[in-house]
């Protein structure tokens, strides 16, 4: 499905027929990005190595249900993650008491904290590992969580569901622009 969403966003989109369960879908999600980003270098199709759209930025993320991919203007971070799948104990030991307190559901900090630290990698920041990434929830509506990452840059995140998947994708605010 595709979703517009008003700049920094340029594109996001997600299909069940990308999720791991699916053969070739890493394939099929690169084929997907050289299509939306046509001016990338060949290598976006590489399996080995994130996807160089330069002078944009590109995440990918799947798990066993779907798959997606979004294109931004600044620094980017998505991840998909099964509700179900997400060890509460291994949360714990990634969150500090703060942020394991403060989210709704535990396991929105799994997926909010890895969609982080792939955008922090867009910019050279990112930890050594994503215990590092402080978060903090602030608000949510029916539709999604809200979250901000503490970091040198300003990002902000969203967390939503699309059946027991849980999203989060992660932007740098436009107000720390350039």
């Amino acid at each position: 499905m595709l979703i517009p969403i008003v700049p920094p966003l340029i594109h996001f989109e997600w299909n069940f027929a990308w999720g791991s369960a699916q053969a070739g879908h890493r394939e099929a999600i690169r084929q997907r990005l050289a299509q939306v980003v046509p001016d990338a270098k060949d290598s976006i199709l590489r399996l080995d190595a994130p996807p160089n759209v330069s002078p944009l930025y590109a995440s990918i993320s799947h798990c066993r249900k779907l798959g997606g991919l979004v294109v931004s203007s600044v620094p980017v971070g998505l991840d998909f993650e099964e509700a179900h799948r997400i060890n509460p104990e291994l949360v714990a030991r990634i969150s500090s008491l703060e942020e394991f307190s403060s989210f709704p559901e535990s396991e929105m900090i799994w997926p909010a904290k890895e969609a982080a630290f792939k955008c922090l990698s867009h910019v050279g920041l990112q930890p050594a590992g994503i215990s590092k990434v402080q978060i903090r929830y602030k608000s949510s509506s029916p539709s999604a969580a809200q979250f901000e990452v503490f970091a040198p840059i300003t990002l902000a995140g969203r967390i939503f569901r699309i059946d027991d998947v849980l999203v989060a994708l992660v932007l740098e605010s436009i107000s720390s622009t350039k």
